[in-house]
């Protein structure tokens, strides 16, 4: 009987007089229709959405049509299952829909019928989900029809590969299954390849996928490492293609999105739980892939830093693309709508461009214009369909994230201004101080060329030696008190921007080093200001809350001229750095010299000296040690601390995004007292030492407290508090 079925059967496929039914007409049944169609069969497409059901018979095929009555699978000799598997919110493995399929197929399920698993889903679940439904649900015997399983391996978009001439995988649950099923996909596909068993075939896609994301994953991971010692993972993608074997290309981006790669590995680690086996690097790849939105939404966060406050409106961002991949409109788990969602949660509104998905939730694709664009403050390509006018994006002259390279052929055009791509050659004096090290390290994994000079007075080598792994870092010993004509890369180089950091620090220093203080501050900052009159390069000059001397205004705003003696114990740091601001502001209006001067206040963090005799590195210190903390006088007087990627940033951007000749107070705004500071670090180190309270300095000052109503309308504002900066120190110091 089994015998004379299989004949019967597979005289029909041979004739193309089977009917094909296929249930779920989405983008694998739209695409298998087609194929099936073309072949010579006669199709008839199930769905519930009654648009795909009007969109296939609007094409008028009599062979090639649609229907939501399940009943007519009764007329189908093949039926191919193509419904969605995918993850519930947790990432567990959502078969209901497949169930659901199963059940409804099994109520119409004929004797002599083939019936074919596309969908994606983990080893076992044709033989042990599938089979037990479509018996137990049509009163049926094995063998009165044939099972086989067979993985989608559609690629939309791809102009290259379809199902016609991609290989397909077939297998079957017993011979005559693999047979008829290897027949029928040979009359419309040009290479059939048969596995042994169902499992082997459920295992085939799963591997694919999960090898796509690992080396998805592992190349975003490695693209966060080169982009840390300030390396282009794109030409060293480049350059290791050029190994003709032993190395498949793969590209970082924001994530992998569609209904396979994202979405199978957890079916696999579902099933390999359920077989107590631990696969470490699949459960890695899959947490990295769902943290790379995140990472996009965060760089956006950081480029626009603070747009809020500035324009007293949501930041406006436009996301280019949010098909999941390139020249299509499929949307499914696509990276950008979760970077969209993340980013409307953290206050931001979004809008897209899309050519080829005129609609996501009610939201209609925008046009790419001059006008759209000027509205926004930011924009991310997500997703590079060659019908988006990249040259448009890049002369709105806007902030770009471009996560997939697509503007690296148009990089710099005349008049273009992107902070994302733009790479500068940079010199920063006092690079070896803590913050100057600091600062070369932010500097270099935003890309730039950093060129840092130090005579290592006060700074150490230990804060340049980690940095020497960048590529692009250049380490000068120089004193630049002397003439730089005498050093080769001070001389020949056309640095564009210059940060002059340079001078000697710490109240111990200030009688033994007050000679170079005053140098440094005079020769050394006219030696930098004639470099950058003669290259163009833009100065920042880090002057010091110091030039307010012991205030009596409070807060301190940048005009306040200060409480400063002249020859005071503190004066040569003091007069030292207010000459400085003095000849900065002549070579701006005498030989526009594009400068501008931050007041540096208190700053702590990961770098600054152990040794270090100013009121964090001591109290750290000697709490860490179990000695009694120093508290000068009552310990009221009060100060404010800034921690240094804050203090960092805060410099970046005004070298960005201030104006030539202005003065920019940067620090922290909230006080506390000496006693307060103490009494938290004890606290936060866990320390069993006691406070001990000391005779008060005579130069000792009051307090200060910054105004930063004005470096706060550049869009920088502190985001470390106290204590968990003092935290992250503490950790670093033990």
């Amino acid at each position: 009987m089994r015998q004379k079925t299989t004949s019967r059967l597979s005289k029909l496929i041979k004739s193309k007089k089977a009917k094909v039914g296929i249930v779920g007409m989405g983008y694998v049944g739209t695409a298998l229709s087609e194929a099936c169609y073309n072949g010579g069969f006669s199709v008839l497409g199930f769905d519930i959405d009654p648009e795909k059901i009007i969109k296939i018979n609007s094409l008028r095929k009599r062979n090639l049509q649609a229907t939501e009555k399940i009943e007519r699978l009764q007329e189908c000799n093949v039926i191919v299952i193509c419904v969605p598997t995918p993850v519930d919110e947790y990432n567990r493995p959502n078969l209901s829909i497949l169930t659901k399929a199963a059940s409804s197929i099994s109520a119409n399920l004929k004797k002599g019928q083939l019936v074919i698993l596309e969908s994606s889903v983990s080893p076992g679940t044709t033989r042990n989900l599938l089979y037990p439904i479509l018996t137990s649900g049509s009163g049926l015997k094995g063998s009165d029809f044939f099972l086989a399983f067979s993985p989608e391996r559609v690629d939309p978009g791809n102009g290259k590969f379809n199902v016609k001439n991609t290989p397909k995988i077939v297998s079957g649950i017993d011979e005559a299954s693999l047979s008829l099923a290897t027949l029928f996909y040979a009359s419309f596909v040009e290479k059939v390849y048969s596995v042994s068993s169902l499992e082997a075939a459920e295992m085939t896609k799963v591997l694919e996928n999960v090898f796509r994301l690992v080396n998805i994953s592992l190349i975003n991971e490695i693209n966060q490492f080169t982009k840390k010692i300030g390396v282009d993972i794109w030409e060293v993608i480049d350059a290791a293609s050029t190994k003709p074997f032993g190395f498949l290309v793969h590209y970082p981006g924001p994530g992998a999105g569609g209904d396979c790669i994202p979405v199978l590995p957890y079916h696999l680690l579902d099933a390999a739980k359920r077989s107590n086996v631990n696969l470490k690097v699949v459960k890695a790849a899959a947490a990295v892939n769902e943290a790379q939105p995140q990472k996009v939404v965060q760089k956006a966060i950081e480029v626009i830093n603070g747009k809020f406050e500035k324009n007293g409106h949501n930041p406006k961002v436009l996301l280019v693309g949010v098909a999941y991949k390139e020249e299509t409109a499929d949307i499914r788990q696509s990276p950008a709508l979760k970077i969209w969602q993340e980013l409307e949660k953290s206050g931001m509104d979004v809008s897209y461009h899309d050519p080829y998905v005129g609609r996501v939730n009610g939201t209609l694709s925008q046009k790419i214009t001059t006008e759209t664009l000027s509205g926004h403050d930011l924009i991310i390509i997500t997703t590079a369909h060659k019908k988006i006018s990249y040259r448009t994006l890049v002369k709105a002259k806007k902030p770009l994230i471009d996560t997939k390279n697509i503007l690296s052929k148009y990089r710099q055009p005349q008049g273009c201004y992107n902070p994302i791509i733009r790479k500068m050659k940079i010199l920063v004096t006092g690079g070896a101080g803590f913050i100057g090290a600091n600062l070369c390290r932010k500097l270099l994994e935003e890309g730039h060329e950093v060129a840092a000079v130090d005579n290592f007075i006060t700074g150490s080598r230990k804060n340049v030696r980690d940095l020497r792994v960048f590529p692009k870092f250049t380490f000068i010993k120089h004193d630049i008190t002397e003439p730089f004509s005498t050093n080769y890369k001070l001389r020949t180089i056309n640095y564009e921007l210059i940060y002059h950091l340079a001078c000697p620090t710490g109240v111990n220093n200030l009688i033994p080093m007050a000679e170079e203080m005053l140098l440094t501050c005079s020769v050394g900052t006219r030696n930098i200001l004639e470099l950058a009159r003669k290259t163009k390069a833009k100065v920042l000059f880090t002057s010091s809350s110091e030039v307010y001397g012991d205030p009596k205004v409070f807060p301190q705003k940048e005009e306040y001229t200060g409480n400063v003696d002249p020859i005071g114990f503190r004066s040569p740091y003091e007069e030292g750095k207010r000459f400085a601001e003095s000849l900065i502001l002549l070579y701006f209006r005498k030989y526009n010299v594009d400068a501008k001067i931050v007041r540096v206040f208190n700053t702590y963090g990961l770098g600054m000296s152990p040794k270090d005799n100013r009121a964090i590195p001591i109290f750290l210190r000697q709490a860490l040690k179990g000695e009694p903390l120093t508290v000068h006088g009552n310990g009221v007087q009060t100060r404010t601390f800034c921690y240094i990627a804050d203090l960092v940033e805060g410099l970046i951007t005004v070298m960005k995004k201030g104006i030539g000749g202005q003065v920019y107070n940067l620090g922290s705004g909230k006080e506390i007292t000496i006693i307060e500071l103490a009494e938290l670090i004890l606290i936060l180190a866990n320390s069993k030492s006691i406070l001990e309270f000391v005779e008060r300095p005579a130069h000792d000052h009051q307090g200060r407290l910054p105004n930063l109503e004005k470096i706060k309308k550049l869009g920088w504002s502190p985001k470390t508090d106290l204590k968990e900066g003092l935290v992250k120190t503490i950790q670093w110091l033990q």
